[in-house]
């Protein structure tokens, strides 16, 4: 089955929120095309991509920070250098631009991940599905049901990861980020959807692969359905879009 390609221009018949997952690999062979993305970033940007010692990270983060100046761009009508942002009291970015929409930024490996909602919060993660996390890391962020239920799996550090990116999404869609007790965070551990609740706010969560070697994981509290996008390639003009 072929997947059904998405045009920019249709961006408004898109879900209330929406996550565009994209290849790092895109930019690995069009130097020219990787420094014309990187001059939409501001100065702070740039300086963060070049504190990353391999020229991959430092890839990664270019095209994560292109993707996000060049869809808020293109919603809100500006310039994608023209974009300013902030952060909230727990380091959570906000785009200052008036109406402009949620969003959230995570990447690890061969993946970046960009979230976008018009009408809510939302938290993004994506990590190896195999990473190699310590017994001592585990415990501080899972509870001992957790870690017996990881335990228990056919595959323990595959589960100890779906865990791992469910309350990264969380914690981020909350603006709490690194200041939450993750063993607060009771998420299901498991792939597809579910919903949690912390401090009195319900999330919508969903996981899934990304090519076999990759987890993600999003959490908003839109009831709405959420779109999931994948960027085949990038153009002068704009990403090819394909849905999965």
């Amino acid at each position: 089955m072929v997947a059904a390609l998405v045009s920019l221009n249709s961006l408004q018949g898109l879900p209330a929120h929406w996550i565009i997952c994209a290849p790092t690999g895109l930019l690995a062979d069009e130097q020219a095309m990787a420094a014309k993305k990187a001059q939409w970033l501001s100065p702070s940007e740039i300086e963060r991509a070049e504190r990353f010692r391999r020229q991959e990270d430092q890839r990664c983060y270019v095209l994560a920070h292109a993707l996000k100046r060049f869809y808020l761009s293109r919603l809100l009508g500006l310039a994608p250098q023209a974009l300013t942002f902030g952060a909230g009291d727990k380091g959570k970015p906000f785009c200052c631009s008036p109406n402009a929409p949620f969003f959230n930024i995570s990447h690890s490996g061969d993946w970046v991940l960009l979230g976008l909602s018009m009408e809510a919060e939302l938290g993004v993660d994506v990590e190896l599905a195999q990473r190699d996390i310590s017994e001592a890391t585990a415990s501080y962020v899972l509870t001992a049901a957790q870690v017996e239920q990881a335990h228990g799996a056919a595959d323990s550090r595959f589960t100890l990861m779906t865990y791992w990116t469910q309350k990264e999404a969380i914690s981020k869609a909350l603006g709490l980020g690194l200041s939450i007790d993750f063993k607060t965070i009771d998420c299901s551990g498991q792939l597809g959807e579910s919903q949690v609740e912390h401090s009195g706010q319900w999330l919508n969560v969903y996981s899934r692969l990304l090519d076999k070697d990759y987890l993600m994981a999003s959490a908003t509290a839109s009831p709405q359905p959420l779109g999931l996008y994948r960027v085949q390639a990038w153009s002068e003009t704009e990403p090819s879009l394909s849905s999965l």
